[in-house]
């Protein structure tokens, strides 16, 4: 039997084939639970109405890896170092905005119109700052003392917004 997939569900496999070499784990305790192999577990979750739902499901934005954090966009989860964070729903939000923009400068207004509904930025303006150091401390954010005024993850511009680092902490050069 022959597949043809385009360009989006080839991603979204991929996704998934990423999926499951971070879950791995979790697979093989399936598995041994069914008595089966990891490889027949597989070939039992992916049945074509499976497949089509994990396509929908895994779509081109549903997991972000910044740095060393783990957004997953499905399950409403982030993991740093494989360990599972507890965030606010306000604060998932905010990360998970960020993470999607990872990169870009948001600003203070397009956070509010995001996260908070589109309530005016004066009415909500110090809740995000507030919320957003809450963040910082969840995740272990911490100044990039290499370059002035960058954080770990991110990085405040006064009177601005916000940006998400994508880069590896401490190297400037690269980009994860």
């Amino acid at each position: 039997m022959s597949v043809t997939m385009d360009h989006g569900q080839t991603s979204a496999v991929n996704q998934l084939l990423g999926w499951y070499g971070r879950n791995a784990e979790r697979l093989q305790k399936l598995a041994d639970a069914r008595q089966m192999t990891v490889d027949e577990l597989m070939v039992w979750i992916l049945d074509e109405a499976t497949m089509q739902n994990a396509l929908r499901l895994a779509g081109p934005d549903s997991f972000y890896q910044i740095q060393d954090i783990e957004i997953d966009l499905n399950s409403r989860t982030v993991r740093k170092d494989g360990e599972f964070l507890r965030l606010s729903r306000l604060q998932f939000d905010m990360l998970a905005y960020l993470a999607r923009n990872a990169g870009v400068v948001i600003r203070r207004h397009q956070m509010a119109n995001e996260v908070w509904g589109g309530i005016a930025v004066a009415q909500v303006g110090k809740t995000m700052d507030m919320h957003c150091s809450t963040l910082r401390g969840v995740i272990g954010d911490r100044p990039d003392h290499s370059v002035p005024g960058v954080w770990k993850y991110i990085t405040t511009l006064r009177g601005v917004g916000w940006r998400m680092e994508k880069r590896p902490y401490g190297r400037l050069g690269s980009v994860s």
